[in-house]
């Protein structure tokens, strides 16, 4: 986290340490989505990053809805498409 809000957070402003640190109980997502990123760095062992992407590619496969066609998720998703009145 720290080697993200020092060294990428300037370059890549997407999310900013105070907005981070406001939130109560940030997203599992979010948080591995940035430790991934500063385990980019060259400092960091590759087995590092390989761990953090592993957690992160779970993350998305556990939440991903457009995979699992139930009837309720393509429900939803049509009504977003066209909401009914």
């Amino acid at each position: 986290m720290n080697a993200y809000f020092e060294h990428l957070a300037p370059l890549f402003p997407v999310v900013s340490k105070a907005d981070f640190t406001a939130k109560a109980n940030p997203s599992p997502l979010l948080l591995y989505s940035i430790c991934g990123l500063a385990a980019t760095m060259r400092h960091f062992p590759r087995e590092v990053f390989a761990g953090v992407r592993g957690v992160i590619n779970g993350l998305l496969r556990s939440n991903d809805i457009l995979s699992d066609a139930r009837f309720e998720h393509v429900q939803a998703l049509v009504s977003l498409l066209h909401p009914f009145p």
